[in-house]
């Protein structure tokens, strides 16, 4: 991270997060996947389902705030 362009900065948080929100969402898909495939009580596998969808919108929210930054510094670039 730098201190000279908090617009940057904030670019680098984004990508950071979009990052992790995709692991995660991955890892629980995965685990819903096996706890369907074990027969697991499926409340268990509607709430590993659930956190899926958060940790999908988590992911959603820091792309589309990382779109509205790249497009903030393009537009003062010109």
């Amino acid at each position: 991270m730098t201190s000279v362009n908090p617009v940057q900065d904030r670019i680098d948080e984004l990508e950071a997060d979009q990052d992790r929100a995709a692991a995660l969402l991955e890892r629980t898909l995965h685990l819903a996947g096996r706890q369907a495939d074990r027969d697991l009580a499926p409340r268990l596998a509607r709430r590993t389902l659930r956190l899926a969808v958060a940790f999908h919108q988590r992911a959603r929210t820091a792309r589309r705030e990382l779109t509205d930054a790249i497009n903030h510094l393009e537009r003062h670039a010109r």
